[in-house]
């Protein structure tokens, strides 16, 4: 009776010879990050968003892909996300312009 051996063949590669964890650490290089943004110019849009008397939510979805931006005034409530930093740049431009 033959033995089998069990080889270790390594993480699996989907299409274009990548590992998951490569596509993982390129998705995650990709994300939206304040940090990116600018300080002082996240700072100002900040400031301009509460000095207009409206509340600000800043978190990241719930699979971690993008960065969401809840606006509150009074009951209205208005929602953007961003997924690239291009995106969150959009977005925090947009916040400078809340009146």
């Amino acid at each position: 009776m033959a033995s089998r051996s069990s080889s270790s063949k390594g993480p699996q590669t989907p299409a274009g010879g990548r590992t998951l964890a490569d596509l993982f650490k390129t998705r995650a290089d990709r994300r939206a990050r304040f940090q990116d943004a600018g300080t002082e110019t996240l700072a100002e849009a900040i400031d301009h968003v509460i000095d207009a008397g409206a509340g600000l939510i800043l978190s990241r979805t719930s699979d971690g892909g993008a960065i969401a931006v809840t606006i509150l005034m009074g009951t209205a409530r208005v929602k953007a996300y961003a997924a690239t930093q291009d995106e969150l740049d959009e977005i925090v431009t947009r916040l400078l312009q809340v009146e």
